[in-house]
Parts: C-alpha cells; structure tokens; sequence
C-alpha cells in the first residue's frame, strides 16, 4: 500500500499533506544571488590529498589575509602542519582569523594548538583557555544578555578557506571536510580514519559572497563577547599577549607520528590539476 502511495506522488508528497513553515520567507535579507559561469568558476578536487595539497598551496602563496572557519580543526599531524604556516603568516603581517566551533574540539592538545595561535596573535574564535567556550556560548540565566532558553547554544558547521579575499583574484576551498588527518587521508595504516568527502575550490565574485559569511560569523562572536561585560574575554585574551609579549612565549610541545608527519609533507607538495569550468546549474533526470 505504502508502495502504491509512493508511486502515485511526487517526491515532496501530494499538495494535501503539504506543511508550510512558520518562518517569513527570508526574501533578500542576507541571502546572496546565484552567480553564473561569466562571475565566477569551480574546480573539484579529486580527493581529500587533493584538498590538503591546494588549501596549502594557497595558503603559502597568502599576501594579505587568511579566514579559515571549520567544525573541527584538530591539533593532529595535518593540523599542526596548517597552524605551523599560519603562525608564519601571522609573523609577516597578514590578517589572519579562524573559527571553530567550541563544542567540537575537546581534544587536549588540539587545544594546546588553539592556545599557541591565540598567543602568537591569531584570533581563534570559538575557542577559550581552560574550557571556557560556554562562557561566550551558552547563555546563563540572569547573567548573560540575551538568554534565551530555546536556543543554549548554536553550532558552526560552515567550511571556509579564504585567501586573500580583499583581492579580485581571490581563491576559496569549500565543502565538506574539516582540518584533521581523517579528512586529508593523511595516515594510511588507520582505515577508519580514511575518509572520503568533497571539497571544491572557486574563484570570482562566489568568493566575496564566503568572505561575508566568514565576516559575519567573526562578528557575530566579538558581538556575544562584548555583551558579556567583565567576561569578555577577549580583554583578558589581550592582556595576556602583552604580558607574554614580556615574559616569552609558553612552550608547547605536541606529540606527533613521524611516519603521519611525512604522510602530510608527500600530501603537500602534490600538485593536482585543477580543470576549472564555469559555474552553472545541472538537474539530473532520473527514469
């Protein structure tokens, strides 16, 4: 019976049973237009290695500013590797800013890494010493402004690596992996941690559209910080710069594997070819 219904229908179900949502159509407030095959283009990456290889590759050739936002950004061998050069873009003067998401990265020393590139003077919003994202998360009652007991925290799933966003040649990776070893194939001899997903990269106006979803991202968790009063913490953040500024640095060791370490150096010096086309809309027509 349940078949024969099926068959009868659309996909989305007779217009009977339709449920609209609740919601205001958000009409144009804060949605960004198509771009077509003349604004902008994509190149899809053939893998994870291949992801890895081009995020880097970009990221090394960065002049200006870096923004990378993702779920998970792990303090594993592939991630320290990304922090390593981000630390050293940092030093030549660029902009650089990164986004995680608080919950999602419980692991010690990949807070150990957030850490080192708070202190090194790279912004990693969604990320506090000692644990203390749910200060800038979770509202509190009759402590924190805004609470509202519907929504105690919001998640950031975004996946955003841009380069030099400020310029028209400009280059982004998105979709849908992480930073992490899992992502990136990095350590062969663990196959339940060898994953498989998709990345794509663009170039032309899509890129502006991600650099504001990136901005407003950043913004929206400076915003929460600074109505948060004395628990901003931010000012404390800068505080400690400058007392490290005085004293040195903390050190921070990381423990890596050697043979997942040079997994990651074959990993980057790939060079995959890229066969950009214009961007455009496909619709597949099953039988």
């Amino acid at each position: 019976m349940f078949v024969e219904a099926a068959s009868a229908t659309s996909v989305l179900g007779p217009d009977s049973v339709f449920v609209g949502s609740p919601y205001e159509d958000f009409g144009s407030s804060g949605l960004f237009p198509p771009h077509g095959p003349a604004d902008c283009s994509l190149a899809v990456l053939a893998s994870g290695e291949d992801s890895l290889a081009v995020r880097m590759e970009v990221l090394k050739a960065a002049q200006k500013s870096i923004r990378i936002q993702a779920l998970v950004f792990k303090g594993d061998e592939s991630g320290l590797r990304v922090a390593e050069v981000l630390k050293q873009k940092k030093s030549a003067g660029l902009d650089v800013r990164i986004i995680v998401d608080a919950f999602s990265n419980p692991w010690l020393q990949t807070q150990w890494m957030y850490f080192d590139l708070k202190q090194h003077g790279i912004e990693v919003e969604g990320y506090e010493a000692m644990a203390l994202q749910w200060l800038n998360e979770v509202p509190v009652p009759h402590l924190t402004s805004h609470y509202d007991p519907h929504q105690p925290d919001k998640r950031f799933h975004e996946k955003m690596w841009i380069v030099d966003g400020e310029k028209a040649a400009a280059v982004a990776v998105t979709g849908g992996l992480n930073i992490g070893n899992e992502y990136f194939r990095a350590n062969p001899a663990d196959p339940d941690a060898t994953w498989r997903d998709q990345d794509v990269v663009v170039r032309g106006a899509i890129v502006q559209d991600l650099v504001t979803a990136f901005d407003r991202n950043f913004d929206y968790f400076v915003g929460v910080k600074r109505s948060r009063g004395v628990f901003n913490t931010n000012l404390y953040w800068d505080a400690t710069r400058l007392l490290l500024d005085k004293t040195g640095k903390v050190p921070v060791k990381f423990t890596t594997n050697p043979d997942v370490v040079a997994r990651v150096v074959e990993i980057e010096a790939r060079q995959p070819d890229l066969a950009y086309s214009g961007a455009g809309i496909t619709r597949t027509c099953w039988p």
